[in-house]
């Protein structure tokens, strides 16, 4: 891995605490692990959200290996098309499987942390489907089988994972709306219920639109919504435990 050492160290220096991967460019079919590994010269360019063409010279692994090295807590957003198997065999397998040797021939013989927070995507597939909520919710509920799936075959389950359905085009999660565009709250919550996480820690990558109350379903802000302040009984929060049985942590990285 190579990172400038007086950016990182500007970077550091703010009191930094974490780092997020993700955004537009987890939506396209370049953003696979699978174009990630080996050396940084040696990866096919591949199809992206903001330029035609990226090399992923600093890709999922150069990220991970940062957020290591500078003792930071990464927040991973994963193409919900991803190979699972593949990318949690790479980080965790051992050197006799597929990816494990792969992760130790890139340099990295020891296994990654299990604190790393995959995310389901982005906003994709729900801007696929014109902002409509029920095209994530399919996707994550795929998504999250062949995480636990692949997790539990290679001994590391429990992981946190977390969902981003409220992002781009459905930022609204009023329960009472018929609105397909509202963002459903409701209907997620139910399937996250419906996977079966079990211990896994569950996480809501809310984006806020850059501290407006972006439709938070009872006016709250970021601050407040990131406070210790009790949430009204329309929050989010207070849905959680209503349908999904269970906490889900909101957090806001956009």
């Amino acid at each position: 891995m190579h990172v400038r050492k007086d950016l990182a160290e500007t970077f550091l220096a703010q009191g930094v605490t974490m780092m997020r991967l993700g955004g537009s460019m987890t939506n396209t079919a370049g953003f696979r692990f699978k174009y990630m590994v080996g050396p940084a010269w040696s990866r096919p360019p591949t199809d992206s959200s903001w330029i035609q063409h990226t090399s992923w010279g600093f890709g999922i692994f150069e990220f991970l290996e940062f957020n290591e090295r500078a003792g930071l807590q990464p927040y991973l957003c994963i193409n919900f098309d991803e190979d699972m198997a593949g990318l949690l065999e790479y980080l965790y397998g051992g050197s006799s499987t597929r990816w494990g040797a792969q992760r130790i021939a890139d340099g990295h013989p020891q296994t990654y942390s299990k604190q790393i927070v995959f995310i389901c995507s982005n906003e994709e597939p729900q801007q696929a489907c014109n902002g409509k909520f029920p095209c994530y919710i399919s996707a994550f509920s795929a998504w999250a089988n062949a995480t636990k799936t692949a997790a539990k075959s290679l001994g590391v389950w429990p992981l946190t994972v977390g969902v981003a359905l409220d992002s781009g085009a459905g930022r609204f999660f009023n329960p009472s709306s018929e609105d397909p565009y509202r963002g459903g709250a409701t209907e997620m919550l139910k399937a996250i219920k419906a996977a079966e996480l079990e211990d896994a820690q569950v996480l809501w990558d809310q984006h806020g639109d850059g501290g407006v109350a972006a439709g938070w379903g009872d006016g709250r802000d970021w601050e407040k919504l990131l406070s210790n302040v009790p949430p009204s009984p329309n929050s989010m929060e207070a849905l959680s435990k209503q349908i999904a049985g269970r906490w889900i942590k909101t957090i806001m990285l956009e």
